[in-house]
């Protein structure tokens, strides 16, 4: 939990514990953070555009090769008949002002059309470039005014192992 900045243009917190109140109405016990009680969570209301960043300036070792963090997108934007998701919703990682990560955030169906909790999910990126420097990593969130929509990340981590 400790390190991080966070900044939300309808005051959302960014870093939150699953005791939190905040929390545990949203959630009713239905979600965890991935390990530990804490996790970045960032909200939107129906009817409010929300923006949110949750960032942190790091040293990457010389031999830094991949940032890996859990991600859970639970979202009330719809996908197209199609099943390909249209949301205008979306979970970034940007690295130093760079995207090197993007997820559109959109509701998940089972074969009968039902919502379901997709779980959380291990994602990757290549960060060989920025090896050996001190760079800004930032978490970014964007939500539209038409339906709620959350991303949770959890366990951002440096490995010098793909």
């Amino acid at each position: 939990a400790g390190g991080w900045s966070a900044g939300s243009s309808n005051g959302y917190k960014g870093i939150y514990a699953e005791t939190d109140p905040d929390w545990i109405a949203a959630f009713q016990s239905s979600i965890s953070a991935h390990s530990g009680i804490h996790a970045i969570w960032f909200a939107s209301c129906q009817g409010v555009d929300e923006f949110a960043v949750v960032s942190q300036r790091i040293a990457l070792p010389a031999n830094a090769r991949t940032l890996s963090y859990f991600s859970l997108p639970l979202s009330r934007e719809s996908t197209s008949a199609g099943g390909q998701c249209n949301s205008p919703d979306r979970g970034t990682v940007l690295i130093d002002g760079v995207q090197v990560d993007a997820l559109r955030l959109c509701e998940q169906l089972d074969g009968e059309g039902n919502p379901v909790n997709p779980g959380w999910s291990r994602r990757s990126i290549d960060i060989t470039a920025y090896a050996g420097r001190i760079v800004t990593v930032r978490f970014a969130f964007e939500s539209d005014i038409e339906f709620s929509s959350n991303w949770l990340v959890d366990d951002v981590t440096v490995s010098a192992s793909p």
